[in-house]
């Protein structure tokens, strides 16, 4: 148990020191006048020579739960309906044709490099390196110039295309343990999964709304309602084998429109500051860990600079 307390204090202690220089390297992004995520992946690299830094290592579905969904909700929320449906076409051409282009052209690779690559194993990993990630996408344009059209069309696809890798890979590793893939049976479940997802986001969306008018009166559960949000739908639609990721941008582009009608000006003004520090925050640790956790690094990092290895040396 003493162990067990002491790595989950050195992780905290670790998180909490990513925080305080993601805060120097946001002043240091504004006064260069670039990119905020490029900058604390670069000091996320610079972090991993530190020797005897502390390293977090999270469960992927852990990782995912954390910062996926709040972000997607918090870029959702964001998003005008309206530049959704004017972009509408390019959304879906770049979100769903392109990632299956894209899937299909690195399977078509991997399984010319290695006869080990079966055309499932191949098609599983063209959708995990497919979609741009959405969080990388959000955070990269908000500190980048670009015409609005432009802007839209890319945060639209940011918050769409990881759906699209996710059935493809259900169906490649549903495909590698049977043996069996049809390609109409799998654009079926690409379809049913978006359309329930979609409709799971926007039922999420009408409760929220409801309970916004019973808790409008304190702001501060509000608040904490609007938190909760994006988990509720993220979780209730993975539990029913359905687009998790869809169902929390359906949610928060229903939640844009009609929260702020039921809530007053205080309770609107407080959830838009607690989402605005909640972004910074979870895109903060996001980067920096991209960077710090590079083992390669790490790896020269200790081998360059423990005693044994100048001991050594020397000797």
């Amino acid at each position: 148990m003493a162990i067990i307390a002491g790595a989950v204090l050195a992780g905290l202690e670790l998180i909490l020191l990513l925080l305080a220089v993601s805060a120097g390297l946001r002043l240091v992004a504004e006064r260069l006048a670039v990119p905020y995520a490029a900058i604390l992946v670069v000091g996320g690299l610079i972090l991993a020579f530190v020797p005897g830094l502390p390293e977090v290592t999270l469960p992927p579905d852990v990782l995912f739960l954390v910062f996926i969904p709040p972000l997607l909700y918090a870029g959702a929320i964001n998003y005008p309906l309206r530049d959704f449906r004017r972009e509408i076409g390019p959304i879906v051409r770049l979100s769903v044709v392109m990632v299956i282009v894209s899937t299909v052209a690195v399977a078509v690779v991997a399984h010319a490099m290695h006869p080990a690559f079966t055309w499932a194993a191949a098609i599983t990993l063209g959708a995990i390196i497919s979609p741009p990630d959405p969080v990388a996408v959000l955070s990269i344009l908000r500190s980048l110039r670009m015409p609005r059209e432009i802007v839209s069309i890319l945060e639209g696809e940011g918050m769409v295309n990881d759906a699209t890798a996710l059935v493809i890979y259900r169906l490649a590793i549903a495909a590698a343990v049977t043996g069996v893939f049809s390609p109409s049976r799998a654009a079926v479940q690409f379809l049913v999964g978006s359309v329930v997802g979609i409709g799971i986001g926007i039922a999420i969306g009408m409760i929220v709304t409801r309970i916004h008018r019973v808790t409008r009166a304190v702001p501060v559960v509000s608040n904490t309602v609007s938190l909760l949000t994006p988990f509720a739908s993220y979780l209730l639609a993975d539990l029913v084998g359905t687009s998790g990721i869809l169902a929390v941008v359906a949610t928060g582009l229903y939640a844009a429109r009609t929260v702020p009608k039921v809530l007053g000006p205080a309770a609107r003004q407080q959830i838009f500051a607690t989402w605005t520090v909640v972004t910074f925050l979870l895109e903060s640790l996001v980067f920096i860990l991209v960077g710090s956790s590079c083992p390669s690094l790490r790896a020269l990092s200790i081998a360059c600079l423990c005693p044994p290895f100048w001991a050594k040396r020397r000797s």
